[in-house]
């Protein structure tokens, strides 16, 4: 009887391995590209409620700010269709739908 096939494979020396255990890999998220824009989330410091008010002043005329999204701008978003059950496509809260 010959002896069963290992579970794991052989150890593959990674091209960019050192690279990335030192530093000095270059990864998506490193790119500048010109007229690139980011966002940033700013998360709620009440767990469970619902939003009267949102004061944009200060944000809006800052410098790089190219605009803020809130439940009353965000596009719509709709459950899935078909028969998902379970899983994050059962989910029953969409994020930025409404002032909860």
């Amino acid at each position: 009887m010959s002896a069963p096939a290992p579970v794991v494979g052989q150890g593959v020396r990674r091209k960019d391995g050192v690279l990335k255990v030192t530093g000095g890999a270059t990864y998506a998220s490193d790119q500048m590209l010109p007229g690139m824009a980011h966002a940033v989330l700013v998360g709620s410091t009440v767990p469970a409620g619902r939003i009267v008010r949102i004061d944009r002043t200060a944000a809006l005329p800052a410098p790089g700010i190219l605009g803020i999204v809130t439940h009353e701008n965000a596009p719509r978003l709709h459950p899935p269709g078909g028969m998902a059950t379970g899983g994050e496509y059962a989910e029953h809260f969409f994020p930025l739908q409404d002032p909860e």
